[in-house]
This record gives structure tokens, sequence and C-alpha cells, in this order.
């Protein structure tokens, strides 16, 4: 008995629980791993073994393994450069984080075993980074929450891709949510595959201006918003807090109107900004207060042009602050009398 427990420990040492639970390798591309040489030839039969095999290389970052082939048939040589193919060309975890997968054909006492060896141009970190995705939902939740927290990269396994206007969906939020996202960065698409239905898509995006510096803005202009919800009058009917909201933003600059890259801040801080920044921003302070307001984008005496949509009192009106800023005072139109203003009402 003791004899036994002595070379089951051994076993255990050596790697060989792998075995003990049907699989080829422990696979968990979500933690760092520590590399080893491997201590336990695998004996695939046929492609499909070793075709699995080299996934799951690849889904733990394993550099280097050792594969005895004395139970493969056929012509066997052809199945592993198949293999290496398929995995580094068209499946789309080894076309993003493999660079070059080498392999040779030796001898370990009396087996033919196949030694091969995998560069990745990606970490462990990166390839368990990869988020799944199925629908239109989560990927707007995932690009969401990358704006927001500024995030250099994203990448996202599609089992089905089809086309995503993933610049739209950045924009879009964008709009909504100006006191996020301070600028809206430019946004590089690369897919690995290229062709295919299975493919991992990877958004890289781009900033002009640096991220502490874009995270210590974001934190300026929270403080910004906090205080125009406070200047809000619980007691005042919704027109009132509308003008309320509006008085906040006159009295903290005699405006000058250009456009910035950093369209929140630059009006908040510096008092610059075009229709846009004034709409977006003036619509997610309403909202933050709890009042019904929305951005419409269109044009003005045929330039492009942003301005605000109101519900009062189950009606409907409309607001250009670079109007009410002409005028000196706060005042909003029905879609009757905004004549010199063309927008497609049913997207509202």
């Amino acid at each position: 008995m003791i004899l036994i427990a002595v070379i089951c420990g051994l076993a255990l040492l050596c790697g060989c629980s792998a075995w003990l639970n049907g699989s080829y390798a422990s696979v968990n591309p979500h933690k760092e791993q520590n590399f080893h040489p491997e201590q336990v030839l695998l004996a695939p039969k046929n492609y499909e073994d070793i075709e699995r095999i080299l996934v799951n290389m690849i889904l733990s970052g394993q550099q280097k393994k050792t594969i005895s082939m004395e139970k493969m048939k056929g012509n066997w040589r052809e199945y592993v450069a198949d293999a290496v193919n398929y995995v580094c060309d068209e499946y789309p975890m080894g076309a993003y984080a493999v660079l070059d997968v080498r392999y040779d054909i030796d001898t370990s006492g009396d087996k033919t075993v196949l030694v091969v060896e995998i560069t990745y141009r990606r970490s462990i970190a990166e390839i368990g980074g990869v988020l799944r995705v199925e629908n239109q939902k989560e990927i707007e939740e995932i690009l969401h929450s990358a704006l927001r927290f500024l995030d250099i990269s994203v990448a996202l396994s599609f089992e089905e891709y089809k086309e995503v206007d993933f610049s739209q969906i950045v924009q879009d939020y964008a709009m909504l949510y100006p006191q996020y996202v301070m600028e809206v960065p430019h946004i590089s698409v690369r897919m690995y595959p290229n062709e295919g239905s299975e493919r991992i898509v990877e958004l890289v995006f781009s900033y002009g201006t640096s991220r502490s510096s874009l995270r210590q803005m974001q934190q300026q202009v929270d403080l910004i918003f906090s205080a125009s919800e406070m200047y809000v009058s619980g007691e005042a009917d919704e027109i009132d807090k509308y003008a309320q909201l509006y008085s906040f933003l006159m009295n903290r600059y005699d405006y000058t109107v250009r456009t910035s890259t950093t369209p929140a801040y630059s009006l908040l801080y510096n008092g610059v900004g075009d229709n846009k920044a004034f709409a977006t921003v003036y619509a997610a302070m309403c909202r933050q207060a709890g009042l019904n307001c929305e951005t419409v984008s269109g044009t003005r005496l045929g330039r492009p042009w942003h301005w605000n949509r109101l519900q009062i009192d189950n009606e409907v009106y409309y607001v250009d602050l670079l109007r009410c800023i002409e005028k000196g005072q706060f005042f909003y139109n029905t879609a009757q009398t905004m004549t010199d203003y063309v927008w497609d009402g049913s997207a509202y």
C-alpha cells in the first residue's frame, strides 16, 4: 500500500492529473499561469485530437508541448500541417493571439513524438480578456464601459459575426453622456480572421488627450454636474426647472462659440463650446435632474445644428440655447414655430 501511495504521489507531481478529468489540458484563460515544460506525452488518435490539443495550448497560453504520435494512423504529418494552418489562420483566437507555430518530429526512446512551440503576440491576460458577445446590447454595454473607463482597447468574440457600426455606438453614447466621454476617440477595427462567421474583433481607441488628463476632466465635470442638480429647486414647476438649468450655465461664463475636442470640459471650465456642446451638456444635466430632455440634430438655416427637445406637461417644445444667449433670455418654441430648422421628427 505504501508503494502504491508513493507512485500516485509521483504521478501527480509529474502532471498526470490532466488525464484524470478526461481532458488534454486544464484551461483557465482568465488567470496568469507559470509556464513549464510539458512532462506528460499526449497521444492523439486523429486530426480532431491534434486540433484540440493546439487550441487548448493557445487558450491556456502554453508555449511548448510534447505529443506522442504512436496512436496516429494514416498520413498524420499532413494532419499536423493542416491543424497548424487552421489554428494560425482560421481559428479566431489563434489568428488574434499567435505569432508563429513551429513543430519538429523527434523520437523519445522508441516513440515518435511531435514537439510543438508557439510564439505569441498577446499575453495570457489579453487572451483571457477577450469577451464573448451574442447581441447588440452586449456590444453596447462593453463599449460604453470602455469609453467611461478610458480603455485603450477591447476584444470581442463573435460566434456569428454581423456588421456592426462601432463608431456610431460610440457617437451615440457620447451624445447621451457628455459628462463621461470627455473626448470621442478614433476607433481602429481589426478582425481575426478577416473572413468567416466566427471571429474576434479588436477595437483600439486613440485619444488626442492623455488618459490621465481625461480622467481629471471627468472628475471636474462630475463636480459641475452635481452642482447643477443641486441648483434645481424641488418645489419649482417643470418649466422653471428647465430655466434654472439654463441660468446655471449662463451664470458661469460669457461664452465663446467654438468647437472643441473635449466639449463638456471646454464648455464648463473654459466657457468655449458650439451648438452641439451646449445641447448635449444641457440635455444631460436635465436628465440628471429628472427632466425629460433630448438632443436633436438637424440643420438651422441650412447648416448642421443641434438643439433640445423638452417635454412639459405632456407637450413637446424645443429650445436652442445659442438663440437664447443671443436674445438674453430662456424661451422655447413649438414645432410649428421652428421655421428655420429641419430635422427628422420620427427619430424623437
